[in-house]
């Protein structure tokens, strides 16, 4: 269980209103925010300028009865209230960082932006650019895909899974985050020059990092996030996947997606 009771809140989060100037002054320090959480969530994602940051987040409802972990993007089931604890997951690093808390409801694609395919080959390009959220139902998809623990893609994925497509510009950043609160979602972004291989082998990104978010932090109960820098010097297509960890799951998952 996340330990708050000898830290002091170091500023309360609206919802909307990102907070800049925010500062971990030592490798060792930490931040611990509250927010309230809408339905069915909002996210926090952080931002800062240094590379070498690596941030980690784990939130619990002010009762400490569930908790959530994250990296640069927490996704927080709601309507409920958090506590945030914000630290660095960085073991070399020597000095402290500076960075941006954004606190956000989902903004839901609508209107022109398509809707995850069942296969890679029908993805149509999702909005050029901009934050977008989708709903998935796992029950709509089937099995396409899996990396099957590649090399280059370390992740295994037996579960039905959706495709979107995004062009991403020269000098841009696809970022991702994932969650459900009965499935296990993972995430991978495939380069469209490599086809659409039943076990991909070749991922730009790729996470599996923790379980269902169904709030037990023993059973590793937190938001998948993954990113991609295109630093090929002119545009690339990218296949987005979001797959599940569990087969024959068929429940909900929310996917998080900022090009920038």
């Amino acid at each position: 269980m996340l330990n708050v009771s000898a830290l002091s809140p170091s500023a309360s989060l609206t919802v909307g209103t990102p907070l800049s100037g925010q500062s971990l002054p030592t490798r060792n320090a930490s931040a611990l925010y509250t927010v309230t959480a809408g339905a069915p969530y909002s996210l926090v994602v952080l931002g800062s300028s240094d590379s070498n940051f690596n941030p980690r987040m784990v939130a619990m409802t002010t009762d400490h009865s569930k908790g959530y972990k994250g990296y640069d993007i927490l996704m927080l089931p709601g309507p409920a209230d958090y506590e945030v604890l914000v630290d660095d997951d960085n073991p070399d690093a020597t000095t402290g960082w500076s960075f941006t808390v954004n606190p956000s409801d989902p903004v839901f694609a609508t209107g022109a932006d398509p809707a995850p395919m069942d296969a890679c080959a029908n993805a149509t390009a999702a909005s050029p650019a901009g934050v977008k959220d989708y709903t998935i139902d796992y029950s709509a998809f089937t099995t396409t895909s899996n990396p099957n623990d590649a090399s280059n893609c370390s992740v295994h994925a037996p579960g039905n899974d959706a495709f979107l497509l995004f062009t991403v510009p020269a000098g841009s950043y696809l970022n991702v985050g994932a969650m459900s609160l009965t499935d296990d979602p993972v995430l991978y972004i495939l380069p469209v020059s490599a086809g659409c291989p039943g076990h991909p082998t070749n991922c730009d990104g790729a996470a599996d990092d923790f379980g269902i978010s169904d709030g037990d932090l023993s059973s590793g109960s937190g938001t998948e996030d993954s990113f991609w820098y295109n630093d090929t010097g002119s545009s690339q297509d990218v296949y987005l996947v979001i797959d599940n960890y569990n087969s024959g799951g068929t429940g909900t998952g929310y996917l998080h997606t900022e090009l920038f």
